[in-house]
């Protein structure tokens, strides 16, 4: 008889998780359609109020060449990263964009340098082999090989530019990776 008194608290305490669960996750921007959450109050000033002012949606799905499932926003107070989901619901591993995008003063905050400083040196020790100077895309702009990305910058705002058109869940070296890449950062330096 003891146990049928506790099914009013234990699903109280259920639904409180649930509750609590989702609230968290709201709270945190996860699968955004929008764009917005957390990304939207950077404290060191990165210039962009969510994804959607770095890249739209609607953007990211011209790019891909399919509609944008979700957008995840992450803001950890010195980084916004902004990936955009593409592909069919469900799908194992999606196609997407993603950008980083640092300012200067969440490089002083967290490496204690520029962004000016910070690409020049990953320039300087990236091997001539790997990369690929970009032209007309921000201040500086290079495709790196190894981690199949845009390294770029315009003014004080640093972004890597990662699109997996394929899927992959790491790194896509093909063409269209590279285009993709290329398209995405030419959107973002515009609006920076």
């Amino acid at each position: 008889m003891r146990m049928i008194g506790s099914k009013p608290k234990i699903l109280a305490l259920a639904l409180s998780l649930v509750l609590s669960l989702g609230v968290g996750l709201l709270a945190t921007g996860c699968n955004s359609s929008e764009g917005s959450g957390p990304a939207a109050a950077n404290p060191h000033g990165l210039g962009v109020a969510n994804c959607d002012a770095l890249l739209t949606s609607a953007e990211a799905a011209e790019i891909l060449g399919q509609p944008i499932l979700s957008i995840t926003p992450r803001d950890t107070g010195n980084i916004l990263n902004c990936a955009y989901h593409g592909g069919e619901s469900g799908q194992l591993l999606p196609p997407e964009i993603v950008i980083t995008a640092f300012t200067t003063d969440g490089f002083a905050a967290r490496f204690n340098t520029t962004v000016p400083a910070y690409y020049d040196a990953l320039d300087a020790r990236t091997a001539a082999t790997l990369k690929t100077p970009q032209s007309g895309i921000g201040t500086k702009a290079m495709w790196m090989n190894g981690p199949a990305k845009i390294a770029m910058y315009k003014g004080d705002v640093y972004a890597d530019v990662f699109c997996r058109p394929h899927g992959t869940p790491i790194r896509d070296t093909s063409a269209e990776a590279q285009t993709g890449a290329k398209a995405a950062a030419l959107r973002v330096a515009a609006k920076l």
